[in-house]
């Protein structure tokens, strides 16, 4: 049974997430960004190496991602009672990739069969 979700994300939606030019991260990853490269992406395309992160998404790259208003977070409220961890380094909110994914899949492709395998 063939499964309804991509593995990694597009190159544009990367760079929306981490601020940077498209051809930043793609000149890394190529047009897909596949889900266990997502760290590796942020470290080359940011200069930055944050060890506790790791292929999930910061609040402000989540938002960013999701195209999310500043005055209108989470309008569906898909990410509200999730686990938002805080990097001991830096004290940033942390989202957990299977958390984005299933917020992404709701809001871009009204698309809601759980979280990704």
């Amino acid at each position: 049974m063939p499964r309804k979700y991509r593995n990694y994300f597009t190159a544009a939606e990367i760079a929306r997430a981490f601020d940077v030019p498209v051809d930043k991260v793609e000149s890394v990853a190529g047009k897909k960004v596949y889900l266990n490269q997502i760290g590796d992406v942020r470290e080359a395309v940011l200069n930055v190496h944050l060890k506790w992160i790791g292929d999930n998404f910061t609040v402000d790259e989540r938002n960013r991602l999701m195209e999310f208003e500043p005055d209108n977070i989470d309008p569906l409220h898909v990410f509200y009672g999730i686990t938002i961890l805080l990097d001991p380094d830096t004290g940033e909110g942390i989202v957990p990739l299977d958390d984005v994914i299933h917020g992404y899949n709701i809001y871009k492709y009204q698309y809601d069969n759980g979280y990704w395998d």
